[in-house]
C-alpha cells in the first residue's frame, strides 16, 4: 500500500466531493457513507475510486459494507477551518481505525508538521493538511516538508 498526499475539490455543495487523487491515478468520490454506500454500485461502475469520510465507529461500521478505497478520519485534533459536529478523535482513534481497515486511512483536521509523524507511525496512510500547508508563508516549501514525510530515506528515527 503506497502513501501519498489526498487533494480534494469539492464538486457541489453536498457532502460529497470529486476530484482527481494523483495518488490513485483516479477520479475519486469522497463523500458520507450514507452517499457513498447507496451509490456504490453506479461509482463502482463508472471505475472511480469511493473514499468514505468517518467520524464515528456507527460510521465506520456503516463505511465498510462500500468496500471503500480509503476512509477518511476526522478530526482528529481540533480545527480552525469549520465548526465540527464531531469533538477531536484523537491519535489513539488512528490506531483503532487501522487495526479495522483494510485499505488506505486519510488522518484529516488539525494536522501541523508538529503532529503528522505521531499520526503515520500511528497508522495514517494519508494526511489531509489544509490550514497548516495554506497559512504557510512558503506554501510550497510547507507542501515539499509534508511530502518528505512519506520518503523512508528522509524519515530519522526519533
Amino acid at each position: 500500500m503506497s502513501r501519498g498526499n489526498v487533494v480534494f475539490s469539492s464538486a457541489e455543495a453536498k457532502p460529497c466531493a470529486v476530484g482527481f487523487d494523483p495518488a490513485f491515478s483516479a477520479t475519486v468520490i469522497q463523500g458520507s457513507c450514507t452517499t457513498v454506500a447507496s451509490n456504490s454500485p453506479a461509482i463502482r461502475a463508472a471505475k472511480l475510486k469511493i473514499g468514505i469520510s468517518t467520524h464515528s465507529f456507527a460510521e465506520l461500521d456503516r463505511s465498510l459494507a462500500a468496500r471503500p478505497d480509503y476512509v477518511a478520519l476526522g478530526p482528529i485534533y481540533s480545527t480552525t477551518l469549520k465548526a465540527m459536529p464531531f469533538p477531536p478523535q484523537g491519535l489513539p482513534r488512528i490506531a483503532e481505525w487501522r487495526e479495522r481497515l483494510n485499505c488506505p486511512l486519510v488522518a484529516i483536521g488539525g494536522i501541523t508538521l508538529g503532529n503528522a509523524p505521531r499520526l503515520l507511525a500511528a497508522g495514517a496512510d494519508c494526511l489531509a493538511v489544509i490550514s497548516d500547508l495554506f497559512e504557510a508563508r512558503d506554501i510550497a516549501a510547507r507542501a515539499r516538508v509534508y511530502t518528505k514525510l512519506f520518503d523512508p530515506e528522509s524519515v530519522t528515527p526519533s
